[in-house]
């Protein structure tokens, strides 16, 4: 049986001689974390979205459809890629394409 290593502690700073703290910085790092973590939680969001419009979509036997809102959803080769496609009153189309 292999030995297991103890976890080395981490020793703290002694008071005087911490690292320097530039507020800028440590702001900054905050709104990144913050901005990283609302990303996850937004992409776990468009995943749950995603996979239950691709079941809609094979349930009732469909490759594209049109909402009334204008939104045209494609779903692509293979089973869980799919396209969405708003027009806009220009005539512009916005286009998403999620390829996971």
């Amino acid at each position: 049986m292999a030995k297991r290593r103890r976890k080395k502690t981490k020793q703290g700073y002694l008071d005087g001689i911490e690292p320097p703290s530039i507020k800028e910085i440590d702001e900054a790092a905050e709104e990144f974390y913050d901005a990283k973590l609302e990303l996850k939680e937004l992409k776990e969001k468009s995943d749950g979205a995603r996979d239950k419009l691709v079941e809609l979509l094979q349930a009732n036997q469909l490759e594209t459809y049109k909402t009334p809102e204008g939104i045209l959803v494609s779903l692509k080769e293979g089973k869980s890629r799919v396209t969405a496609k708003k027009q806009t009153d220009g005539g512009d189309e916005n286009e998403y394409v999620d390829d996971d």
